[in-house]
């Protein structure tokens, strides 16, 4: 087939809203099949639909997550891992924010 071609490489963006850098800390309170887990992990980057954090445990895709950025007592983050990748510091972890509906 004649014609230009279409190619997508690892670097070409495919969301909807644009990523910003994130520095800072947060407590994940995450609910896995073997026990709830707490741990402290570091914010890479957000955007509208989701984050980027990195952690010293490994959680596996459809974990949800309540995220208390800097300590806060009120959780201010819902989200649900959708990957988890291995990294030298412990994983890099992508989450999609969750809309939670007031009472």
């Amino acid at each position: 087939m004649d014609g230009p071609r279409l190619a997508m490489t690892i670097t070409d963006e495919r969301r909807r809203a644009p990523r910003l850098p994130t520095n800072g800390s947060a407590v994940v309170s995450a609910l896995t099949d073997q026990s709830p887990v707490l741990t402290r992990v570091e914010m890479c980057d957000s955007s509208a639909s989701g984050l980027g954090l990195l952690s010293p445990v490994e959680l596996q895709p459809g974990t949800p997550l309540a995220i208390y950025p800097h300590s806060t007592p009120v959780a201010t983050v819902f989200a649900e891992v959708v990957r988890c990748e291995s990294r030298d510091a412990g994983y890099h972890i992508g989450l999609k924010r969750r809309m939670v509906r007031a009472a």
